[in-house]
């Protein structure tokens, strides 16, 4: 027990941090203090201004242009990722293909995850600027979804490895075609797999920064660049660093919060049972 409360304290403090720093006066920024009230007299002021200038269109403070494209990115890239990784691990699970073809396509599939973001930006880059998808949500979105695609396929494998033979190859004795009994009967069963999957990706899109400081500049600059955009020539915006990570944090931390249970279930498909998508 003492080292889960330890764990979760760790784990928690940055955010606890981070919400104490954006009710604190600029007097109370450097001096350590951590409880409201009772070390720091707090103030609302940044929150205040972070609502006055959510929509500014050119200053540091503006919150809507990066939360607004972090969502569209983050759902455009989530959709795209389940609309190709579904079928993709539904044929891993399901088809009968050699034991070498399939742990090739499984390497195939998680190569994007191998490869270090900063061995392709520059490739990407002249790619993107090339295509004319630079700075734009299309390209961000293209991006991300091949960075997740690999989560969705693995997790929708597994998911359908789990489910009952029998079900599925009644649904072939009725008539079905591979994609009906995809789309008839395993979909409805695979609800909450990629529930968990979509939300999986929409975080992981969520926090990705370095990517989207290469090929993004303004119109696309999404959460995390707003972020980092505080630390100007200047020094850093304190007063409204505190605000911009609590809010930056939050909407990831809600959903994943609220389908834990369907996650934690999800995650442990293909460890109970064995199937033919589990032999790679």
């Amino acid at each position: 027990m003492f080292c889960l409360v330890a764990l979760s304290a760790w784990a928690l403090f940055p955010l606890y941090w981070a919400l104490a720093l954006s009710i604190k006066r600029p007097l109370d920024f450097f001096n350590g203090t951590l409880i409201p009230f009772l070390s720091f007299p707090p103030t609302l002021d940044s929150w205040h201004d972070e609502i006055v200038y959510f929509v500014d269109e050119y200053g540091k403070l503006s919150l809507g242009r990066g939360l607004f494209n972090s969502a569209l990115i983050g759902l455009g890239s989530a959709a795209l990722a389940l609309l190709l990784g579904t079928p993709a691990g539904y044929g891993l699970a399901r088809l009968a293909l050699p034991r070498r073809l399939r742990r090739a396509a499984v390497l195939a599939f998680l190569l994007p995850r191998f490869v270090l973001p900063v061995a392709t930006a520059i490739p990407l880059y002249l790619l993107f600027r090339a295509l004319h998808l630079l700075d734009t949500h299309l390209g961000l979105i293209l991006v991300n979804s091949d960075l997740v695609l690999p989560f969705v396929v693995l997790l929708v494998r597994d998911a359908v490895a789990a489910l009952p033979d029998e079900l599925l190859e009644a649904a072939y004795l009725d008539g079905c075609s591979a994609a009906s009994a995809l789309w008839q009967v395993a979909l409805p069963l695979l609800a909450p797999t990629l529930l968990a999957a979509g939300v999986l990706a929409f975080a992981l899109t969520w926090n990705e920064f370095f990517l989207g400081y290469v090929l993004a500049a303004q119109n696309a600059q999404t959460m995390p660049m707003v972020v980092a955009s505080l630390d100007t020539k200047d020094g850093i915006m304190l007063e409204y660093t505190g605000s911009h990570l609590v809010l930056a944090v939050l909407p990831p931390v809600v959903l994943l919060l609220t389908i834990q249970r369907v996650l934690a279930r999800t995650l442990s498909f293909g460890s109970v049972r064995g199937g033919t998508g589990s032999g790679t």
